[in-house]
């Protein structure tokens, strides 16, 4: 780990990329044995994304970063193809869910940043939430069930039979 240090008030912070900063995250995450491993596989690809494009786009380290930068970041991901393979549609965007499940994770992420002391603020609080989409899911009344299934007798055979 590269040791850049910055001088706040009366102690040093070490100055983290985000590379570094996700490293210690999930470290911490996983030291704690509170967490299933899916989840940490899901934070840890959440923080790749952001760390990947942090360095194509030479953003500054952890503590000088601004709400500009995520926001900048929460526009290319809501606007790049879900597959990078060759599964699925190419073209199809993340749903607002996703993002919404994204935004979550780097939320956590960034909490954590502020509870260990290398950023003053999170700036994920302002940063808004995506909408997640309504989804109507068709649903049968008692009485519209009893009307469709048939009601006879039953088919099955009694435990005493079948020995």
């Amino acid at each position: 780990m590269n040791q850049r240090r910055r001088f706040v008030g009366t102690v040093f912070l070490l100055e983290l990329t985000l590379k570094e900063a996700s490293k210690g995250f999930l470290i911490s995450l996983r030291a704690s044995r509170s967490y299933a491993d899916s989840y940490l596989s899901a934070l840890e690809s959440a923080l790749a994304f952001l760390a990947e494009y942090s360095e194509s786009q030479r953003w500054p380290t952890v503590g000088n970063l601004t709400v500009a930068h995520l926001e900048d970041y929460f526009a290319w991901f809501a606007g790049r193809p879900i597959w990078f393979g060759l599964q699925g549609d190419m073209d199809r965007t993340p749903s607002n869910s996703y993002l919404d499940v994204n935004h979550r994770r780097l939320n956590r992420f960034f909490g954590w940043l502020v509870d260990r002391g290398h950023i003053e603020d999170n700036p994920m609080r302002l940063i808004g939430r995506p909408s997640r989409e309504e989804k109507t899911v068709p649903t049968v009344s008692c009485q519209g069930r009893r009307e469709s299934v048939p009601v006879g007798r039953s088919k099955t055979v009694p435990l005493s039979a079948a020995m």
